[in-house]
């Protein structure tokens, strides 16, 4: 009976994970594969998008509260940790792109 229960919970994730969709057009009750990938890369372009904004904005009022210094001083820079993406996310985005991950030769 524990089969049973797992099998009907992973049904009504799936039912609710469609219902956030809403993609019924014209009336049909199936969504087509396509169109809900589609939708992913939509959802995902627009977090990267808002995410590049905010580190835009962040980085104007880094630099605008940073005063001039002078030649004396010696300026010292780390390198950016956001620059550095994990080795998962690269082989996420090239996959997305269909794009070889590793090239021999």
């Amino acid at each position: 009976m524990d089969l049973l229960k797992t099998l009907k919970e992973e049904m009504e994730r799936k039912r609710k994970r469609i219902a956030e969709f809403e993609v019924k057009v014209d009336g049909k009750k199936f969504i087509r594969g396509a169109d809900i990938v589609a939708k992913q890369e939509a959802e995902y372009r627009e977090r990267q998008r808002l995410k590049q904004a905010n580190r835009h904005d962040l980085s104007e009022e880094e630099s605008s509260s940073n005063s001039p210094r002078t030649d004396g001083e010696a300026r010292v820079e780390s390198p950016s940790v956001a620059d550095e993406i994990p080795l998962a996310e690269v082989y996420k985005r090239l996959r997305e792109r269909k794009q070889p991950i590793i090239l021999f030769g």
